[in-house]
């Protein structure tokens, strides 16, 4: 997707003046440039520059709807990857402006600057300088986003994706605390009959056994899955964290035409030492599914603001980018969840516990959670629970089967048969057996 960056400001506080120096910047820092017209002794301006095969255009016109639209049209028909330009503050009501001309190029991401107002004579320049800093550093991680979308995922790129991220540089991420007592859940699906009565069971899988990239993990870094929600819970939120392990772990739930069976176990894990996650913050696509996270994308952009021009725009690209990597929900082999896998290996190589991401197969209502295998130390398994999951096209229900209470570290235990809600469960349905489902 193409991108335009726009300085956005009021007349006369430097928009013009910050672009000329991004394009003495760019010179400086290995953009070729392809042709101007730039001249030092006239103000508006439009050049195109090259890197690593990328076109990027650069103008400094932002006064009218017609000259916005005109050259962001010529660097479009060029083929620049990444354009900018400036605008106003705001449109008139009446007529479109320069915010209209931008927002009239449908299907290219916008990136809008606010100009730092700075009256001051003795000031105005550096923070000028800081603006045009601000936008080289966004161009910047730009491209790199680029060269991660340019990847073809089918060729295991493992050594590319790497290299990628060495180039990120610096990134203001949000590190959530689980604090003592705060509960996750762990589901796992049971097949052939099978029961899980160890602590083993609820657990990572085996680094033996763990061959293929998952969504925050690869086959060198097997971790430790489970499901969160919100310590506090809006009214209409989702509140059982059963029902996130089930999305998660049952293909046939996000089919609404599929009917089965299938039995799942659930571990309830309770923190026992503080753990310290890197969240992925999906202000986007998820805000408006749970208080929380726009809780967490609010105070991330307010945070983030308080970094220099240069760390605050790059920043809230890329972990859009990675909000992105994190939420795909058509997945067409391991090999489409490798960039959030290889980033996830990063974070725990930093020393954290791991990462912090919204349930995509929940619409974002939920949250999951994936911790190295050395931070499962932190948590203790309090209660294990056996299901059985009803469906008959888009109507679902949970039977308790099993449960069992542990003692602190318990790693052996036998779980107590519930009585049997089958028949209850399979009236509400409208069907005489389980064989009427599968």
């Amino acid at each position: 997707m193409r991108t335009i960056i726009a300085l956005k400001g009021r007349s006369n506080s430097g928009k013009t003046t910050s672009i000329r120096i991004l394009h003495q910047l760019l010179l400086k820092n290995g953009f070729m440039l392809v042709r101007s017209n730039f001249d030092k002794n006239a103000s508006d301006f439009l050049s195109i520059f090259s890197k690593n095969g990328k076109l990027i255009g650069v103008t400094s016109v932002g006064d009218t709807y017609d000259l916005v639209k005109g050259r962001l049209r010529e660097m479009i028909d060029e083929d620049c990857d990444v354009c900018v330009c400036a605008c106003r503050s705001y449109d008139h009501k009446t007529k479109p402006g320069t915010l209209g001309a931008i927002k009239e190029f449908v299907g290219h991401s916008c990136h809008f600057i606010d100009k730092a107002i700075d009256d001051d004579p003795k000031t105005q320049p550096l923070s000028n300088r800081d603006d045009a800093e601000g936008i080289l550093s966004l161009i910047d991680i730009q491209l790199i986003i680029f060269d991660f979308r340019d990847l073809d995922a089918k060729d295991y790129p493992k050594d590319e994706i790497n290299k990628l991220f060495k180039q990120v540089g610096d990134i203001a991420y949000v590190i959530l605390r689980f604090h003592k007592g705060k509960i996750v859940m762990r589901a796992r699906p049971n097949y052939n009959g099978e029961r899980f009565n160890k602590r083993s069971d609820y657990s990572f899988k085996p680094a033996d056994l763990n061959r293929s990239y998952q969504r925050a993990s690869t086959p060198e870094q097997t971790m430790f899955y489970a499901s969160s929600i919100a310590d506090q819970i809006e009214p209409g939120e989702l509140n059982n964290m059963r029902i996130i392990g089930v999305a998660e772990t049952i293909p046939m739930l996000r089919d609404k035409e599929m009917s089965g069976y299938q039995k799942i176990s659930f571990g309830r894990w309770e923190v026992i030492d503080d753990l310290y996650l890197l969240a992925i913050v999906h202000a986007d696509e998820f805000g408006e599914a749970s208080s929380y996270i726009k809780e967490l994308a609010e105070g991330y952009t307010e945070f983030v603001k308080s970094n220099p021009k240069r760390i605050l725009h790059r920043s809230l690209a890329f972990t859009s980018f990675l909000s992105e990597e994190f939420s795909k929900s058509e997945i067409r082999g391991d090999y489409d969840y490798m960039i959030s896998a290889i980033f996830s290996e990063l974070a725990c190589k930093c020393g954290l516990d791991g990462v912090f991401y919204p349930s995509v197969r929940v619409g974002g209502r939920g949250f999951n959670i994936a911790i190295r295998p050395e931070a499962v130390e932190k948590l203790d398994l309090r209660v294990v629970g056996e299901c059985s999951i009803y469906k008959l096209r888009d109507n679902t229900i949970v039977g308790n089967d099993a449960l069992a209470a542990l003692d602190s570290k318990q790693d052996v235990f036998i779980l107590k048969d519930l009585e049997s809600q089958e028949q209850l469960i399979l009236e509400k349905l409208g069907v005489k057996s389980v064989s009427d489902l599968i």
